[in-house]
């Protein structure tokens, strides 16, 4: 008895040890990221998170299809008074003036993921090009402001995508949040567990994310509680001393 109990407990001495030493690595291990906001060789790279004392937070949604989700999104933003920043697809904005439009009109800001929100990393360099005028080329003809901030499509870019957005005049966002697709209290837990100061959260709000309203009507009021604010990317940005990485 005595030698099944102690080999019982070397196994669980081992996986204890296995989890302790796998924990930090896969909390550390947040997605790469890169701007147009540009190192100190002025080569460009995305914003990953902005380094202040503050209690400041970017909430970021893309939005790419559908409009059932967008549509709660608004209204769930709109109850907390909070502003945001939306990357939306410029097929997406061509079929959905009318919600391009509610997002500014209720003091969002706009950026952009590309006309159709194709992969950049696997695109030709004219193609990323002639996808980031195009969609530009939607906002101009909606009467939008030309928009400053790109999110890459699927969170995929590398040096040359940062490139040539930064010749089209847009600084890559990447953030330092990103929920997996879940439910809303999965989601919700992923915020509440890693938000911290200058933090931008990065979330989908296409109609596939059903659980993002419960998670954003579960993690906003915990973390205003906290004290948190939140802001758009412009307005966390300004004046703050921004945190970037390679791809």
């Amino acid at each position: 008895m005595m030698t099944i109990t102690w080999r019982k407990w070397k196994v669980y001495i081992i996986l204890t040890f296995l989890v302790l030493l796998t924990f930090p690595l896969l909390y550390w291990s947040r997605p790469p990221s890169v701007p147009a906001f540009a190192n100190e060789e002025d080569e460009p790279r995305a914003l990953l998170r902005v380094n202040t004392q503050e209690p400041h937070l970017a909430l970021t949604f893309n939005v790419e299809w559908g409009e059932d989700i967008i549509t709660e999104t608004l209204e769930t933003l709109d109850d907390y008074e909070i502003s945001a920043t939306f990357f939306v697809s410029g097929e997406w904005a061509e079929r959905h003036p009318n919600l391009l439009e509610a997002i500014h009109e209720k003091n969002h800001e706009l950026g952009i993921l590309g006309y159709k929100g194709h992969r950049f990393s696997s695109m030709e360099n004219y193609e990323i090009q002639e996808s980031l005028k195009n969609t530009i080329k939607v906002f101009e003809k909606l009467d939008f402001a030309a928009p400053a901030y790109l999110y890459p499509p699927k969170g995929a870019f590398n040096a040359e995508v940062l490139k040539i957005a930064d010749g089209e005049n847009l600084n890559t966002v990447y953030g330092s949040i990103h929920p997996p697709l879940g439910t809303g209290s999965a989601m919700a837990e992923h915020i509440l567990f890693h938000a911290d100061n200058g933090d931008i959260i990065h979330l989908n709000a296409t109609d596939e994310s059903k659980g993002l309203p419960k998670a954003l009507n579960i993690a906003v009021p915990v973390l205003k509680e906290q004290g948190y604010e939140f802001h758009t990317i412009s307005s966390l940005a300004s004046g703050m001393d921004i945190e970037i990485k390679k791809p």
